[in-house]
């Protein structure tokens, strides 16, 4: 039997060129890096484009906020997106 499965945060910075609007950044608390891809493209529907490997950074919650700024933030510690904070309490 496997053991518990470790959420990790990732931040995404490049969405190609899409006409559709797009978050700058993206941060996306998720099992790995094609589980964060698959949260995006839920929240985001994929329209020809997906953001390259090489725009998927593993960060700490505190290391995205510094990059990005103190935003209104969801909650990193869930399964999920949480920036930009898609639903507000």
């Amino acid at each position: 039997m496997a053991g518990p499965t470790t959420l990790r945060t990732f931040l995404i910075t490049d969405f190609g060129d899409s006409e559709r609007w797009r978050p700058l950044a993206c941060a996306v608390t998720a099992y790995d890096e094609n589980d964060a891809l698959e949260l995006v493209r839920a929240v985001y529907p994929p329209d020809g484009d997906q953001p390259p490997r090489d725009s998927i950074e593993e960060l700490t919650p505190e290391a995205i906020q510094n990059r990005i700024g103190h935003f209104d933030f969801g909650i990193p510690v869930v399964r999920g997106v949480w920036f930009p904070h898609l639903t507000n309490p």
